[in-house]
């Protein structure tokens, strides 16, 4: 019988994963969230950090029972994995104030430097745009991968580089507390669904959290969370009977 529910995540990640000011407690909206689906199981979570280039091997070798963290759908996940969808949200660039470069899409950013998150999938839809404009004879950009959100972040901040791309809820939390000096250019991303990852033979821990998760929605549970944060703007919940795609 389980005794507790083990989540590989990459707590750098604000607002969905991260580490506290105290330097050790995990918190964030997502975190609240899995809080959540243990009260509704009965049963404690515990947070295994490890950074995101290594978390799908470390839900493969056992060191948890599902990886969260910002994890998106696509047909290669979902052909090795459980998916167990939560939200969806749009991905961006975040720039200085005012955008002086107007950047918008990601076909904008050519010849300039971008921080993104090594290994998600913004990193390949950078590189898939840099194949479109070497195809289109223009500079490519310079796509600089950082190990969280909060690194990427750091290094906008600092311009060392001309635009951060993310999903709009990391966007939006570091728009709103960098004091004015940054926007959101431009949202070119649809909507992507982001969920928990289960092994592929774990099936009853796939279902379980999908249930645990249509309680949260149905009891209001998962918007008071969305809500404690304030990032519901851009944000659509999935649940069983309204997936999302």
């Amino acid at each position: 019988m389980r005794v507790k529910i083990i989540f590989c995540s990459d707590l750098k990640s604000p607002p969905s994963q991260y580490i506290a000011e105290d330097g050790q407690t995990p918190t964030g909206v997502a975190y609240d969230m899995l809080e959540g689906i243990g009260e509704e199981l009965n049963l404690p979570i515990e947070m295994f950090n490890v950074a995101f280039s290594g978390i799908f091997a470390a839900l493969d070798s056992g060191h948890c029972n599902g990886i969260m963290a910002s994890t998106s759908k696509n047909p290669t996940r979902l052909e090795k994995y459980n998916f167990v969808d939560y939200w969806s949200v749009q991905s961006g660039l975040l720039v200085k104030k005012g955008n002086p470069d107007q950047l918008s899409t990601f076909e904008d950013l050519s010849g300039k430097r971008v921080a993104v998150l090594l290994g998600s999938a913004n990193e390949r839809r950078l590189k898939a745009a840099n194949d479109k404009l070497t195809e289109a004879g223009k500079p490519v950009m310079e796509i600089a991968t950082y190990p969280g959100n909060t690194t990427a972040f750091q290094e906008l901040d600092l311009g060392r580089v001309d635009a951060m791309v993310s999903d709009t809820l990391v966007l939006s939390y570091f728009m709103n507390r960098s004091n004015g000096k940054f926007e959101i250019g431009g949202a070119p991303v649809p909507p992507a669904t982001l969920g928990i990852i289960v092994a592929k033979h774990d099936v009853d821990t796939a279902k379980a959290f999908r249930a645990a998760l249509d309680d949260m929605a149905e009891s209001g549970k998962l918007t008071k969370i969305i809500d404690k944060w304030g990032v519901g703007e851009g944000l659509n919940v999935c649940t069983s009977t309204k997936p999302c795609e």
